[in-house]
């Protein structure tokens, strides 16, 4: 049985793929400024609360702390605004629009034209081939049954191979699912 790959050609992308076909934009954030930037001032006030304050009592603070978190996060999404603009105009236009995004874009379907993006085995192994040392539950004796043969030192077992059949995509905007029938 052969195996199913998957890849990107000049041509496109093959027919399982199709629902794919359509242009889409990438947003790569190697580093999240706002969060980063929400994060350290959320430690830069925790920490001089900590320096010029007495010990406060647990209640107090973590209802300080609670404050300071809604504040860091309102900062954030204030921060976020740019990006979230960009990523609207993005899913307007299924363009990248960012000199990093779109590098980064390039990048990837030079390497994904170069090599399969995934290969699935014509078949799916369930079970090993090999041997397996043979086991004598009793009952095998000259005593026990006279006309009984013994179980040999090794037994001979042979792989369990299932077949792959039709493998399709299922997509979702949270994800891509690969479902594949078994021939069984």
């Amino acid at each position: 049985m052969s195996d199913f790959t998957f890849s990107i050609s000049e041509g496109g992308f093959n027919d399982l793929l199709d629902p794919i076909k359509e242009a889409v934009g990438l947003d790569l954030e190697v580093i999240d400024v706002p969060d980063t930037a929400a994060n350290l001032l959320k430690t830069a006030i925790k920490d001089a609360i900590k320096a010029y304050l007495p010990p406060l009592p647990g209640w107090a603070e973590d209802f300080l702390d609670s404050i300071i978190d809604w504040a860091a996060d309102q900062v954030a999404t204030i921060l976020d605004l740019p990006d979230d603009a960009e990523e609207w105009v993005m899913d307007i236009i299924n363009q990248s629009i960012g000199l990093g995004d779109l590098i980064f874009e390039e990048l990837i379907a030079y390497y994904a034209a170069q090599q399969p993006l995934l290969t699935i085995p014509g078949e799916f192994k369930a079970s090993p081939s090999g041997t397996q040392p043979g086991q004598n539950f009793g009952g095998f004796g000259p005593d026990e049954a006279p006309d009984s043969v013994p179980p040999p030192d090794q037994a001979k077992l042979a792989p369990l191979v299932i077949p792959v059949k039709q493998p399709s995509f299922m997509f979702s905007e949270e994800r891509l699912a690969l479902e594949v029938d078994l021939d069984v």
